[in-house]
């Protein structure tokens, strides 16, 4: 059964499917999130980017700093969508050194350093998810939600507003469940966004009368954890709408 499987190990057999599921939870992502009013990131109307990577569990500290090649080893997966929307992955050079506290490496881009970043600050801790009240920010590692622990795996995702990457790394695993333990032959991108836009709908409603970039951090750590039971609640429903 899927759920006595590591993620890693589904996506190390698999990789296909596991791009196969990315490139689903990209496009769905890029029909939802483009001019929605669910952060002001959105309003433009612009695609997002979005950087994936999956990991192995139970490694040394550090073990998936993003500048330090030679680290990443334990890594299993790792997608982006610079080649299909460039637009997002513009160069944002002083806003990432500010954050980061070193240049983004050569070749690499930047929402896959920050996917990085995040799990590899859960290699310091056992921690559920790299979401912190106070973030971490040292050398390769970030405490900005968007890295989840889960069955064995470490999973990362980067490009959104930090709670809508929370919600990416799991409605990626859901996807590569998926695309493993059922026929997945008809299943569109239409049919994720349905279920992307309910998640999303349902963490806005959590903070209806405040703008998400007035959020307190612990209230951003708050929201989180809320989203989890629906992210979970969504998926079991769509699902048993197809049975």
């Amino acid at each position: 059964m899927t759920a006595e499987l590591s993620v890693w190990e589904q996506v190390e057999r698999s990789p296909q499917m596991a791009r196969v599921a990315f490139d689903r939870l990209d496009e769905a992502l890029n029909m939802v999130l483009p001019g929605s009013d669910t952060h002001e990131r959105y309003k433009d109307g612009n695609d997002v980017g979005l950087a994936a990577v999956i990991g192995r569990d139970y490694v040394g500290q550090g073990d998936y700093n993003p500048f330090l090649y030679s680290s990443l080893t334990p890594l299993r997966f790792m997608a982006d969508n610079r080649q299909t929307h460039p637009e997002a992955w513009e160069p944002q050079e002083e806003r990432d050194l500010a954050i980061l506290g070193r240049a983004i490496p050569e070749g690499m881009g930047r929402f896959t350093v920050f996917a990085l970043a995040k799990i590899n600050t859960l290699t310091y801790n056992i921690a559920t998810s790299s979401c912190e009240k106070k973030v971490t920010i040292e050398f390769g590692q970030i405490g900005l939600a968007g890295g989840i622990r889960l069955r064995q795996s470490l999973v990362g995702a980067s490009g959104l507003w930090e709670v809508h990457d929370h919600m990416a790394g799991h409605v990626l695993v859901q996807e590569i469940d998926r695309e493993e333990n059922t026929d997945t032959t008809d299943r569109t991108a239409d049919d994720l966004a349905e279920e992307i836009e309910a998640m999303v709908d349902a963490i806005q409603s959590f903070h209806p009368d405040i703008e998400p970039t007035d959020l307190s951090r612990s209230q951003i750590v708050d929201l989180v954890g809320a989203s989890d039971s629906v992210i979970a609640q969504v998926h079991t429903n769509f699902l048993r709408r197809l049975k």
